[in-house]
């Protein structure tokens, strides 16, 4: 006499052990597909995103949190010029005494002598070179253009000890021409408001 046996339904753990077996016997291998924007934040494992897994060019400054970067994170030396936003940085903004060689490298100090030839009493930068074109004269060529350069100078007065001195009225007068010779410049030295070989100081700001 034939007996009826009556299936209840699989559990879900029979399910699952079912399936694993059947992957076991089978060796087959199946790709689950996972729904679009199905994986956020509380998906991934913490450190699980390397740079290794960022495409190039991926992150860009609107996925950059507002004061997220700071000097910590930026490499030395690898900010120029070119990096800097033109009319971003204003003088509150720069610290005055990093300043101080970069003023130096704009300023050059020269200093004539009131003899015959207006001969430099220090060594000239290399290219420069003076004259007397006639009394009280003193033309100065530079190697390269000074049309944007100021210049101001001053009769100078370095007596030796035990020297007297009988001080005068003089006074010092620059010239340049920069739309016809933009690289030489004129000073006139006065004594008594007339040209007299004095010496004299010129500090040239470029």
């Amino acid at each position: 006499m034939r007996k009826r046996i009556k299936l209840g339904r699989p559990t879900h753990s029979a399910v699952v052990a079912y399936l694993a077996l059947f992957l076991a016997l089978g060796g087959s291998a199946y790709a689950f597909h996972l729904g679009k924007n199905s994986v956020g934040p509380k998906q991934l494992k913490k450190n699980s995103i390397t740079t290794a897994k960022i495409k190039g060019n991926a992150v860009t400054a609107a996925k950059i949190a507002s004061n997220a970067v700071d000097g910590t994170k930026v490499g030395d030396g690898s900010l120029t010029g070119s990096d800097i936003q033109p009319g971003s940085l204003t003088g509150a903004q720069i610290n005055q005494a990093s300043l101080t060689s970069v003023r130096a490298g704009n300023v050059t100090s020269l200093a004539f002598a009131a003899d015959g030839s207006c001969s430099p009493e220090l060594p000239l930068p290399s290219g420069v070179s003076s004259s007397r074109t006639s009394t009280g004269v003193c033309l100065i060529t530079f190697p390269n253009s000074i049309a944007g350069c100021t210049a101001s100078a001053t009769i100078h007065f370095r007596p030796t000890k035990g020297t007297l001195m009988v001080v005068t009225d003089r006074s010092v007068q620059v010239f340049s021409s920069p739309n016809a010779k933009p690289n030489l410049m004129a000073v006139e030295t006065y004594e008594e408001k007339a040209l007299t070989n004095l010496p004299f100081d010129l500090v040239l700001v470029c």
